[in-house]
């Protein structure tokens, strides 16, 4: 949520823009990793992560798009996390050169 908090102070339209779009993507892909962990919960009833062992073999569906939806989190390319990402740094870029190196800092 840094990044869109840099891409709206920024004030570039491109930098908005990914930020607007990094908030929506944000909240799919929360909402559905909360739905993974939920529809894991309700199959084993505990918090304890040794019951979780051989998820694949069991729900390898539901393992895919844990993998999936976890990958798009961190921002991983040809999700839409990462296309938010690269909009609010080309739009920063164009304003504060520092602040783009300082945002690229964060994310690695």
């Amino acid at each position: 949520m840094s990044l869109c908090a840099l891409g709206i102070f920024c004030g570039q339209h491109t930098s908005v823009t990914g930020a607007v779009y990094l908030m929506l993507a944000h909240g799919v892909v929360s909402t559905a990793l909360f739905f993974c962990v939920g529809v894991i919960y309700d199959r084993h009833h505990s918090r304890l992560l040794r019951y979780y062992g051989g998820l694949v073999t069991v729900t390898p569906i539901l393992a895919g798009y844990f993998l999936l939806f976890s990958l798009a989190n961190m921002g991983f390319p040809a999700t839409a996390n990462f296309v938010g990402e690269i909009l609010v740094f080309a739009g920063t870029i164009e304003a504060n050169t520092l602040a783009t190196v300082f945002g690229i800092t964060g994310v690695i």
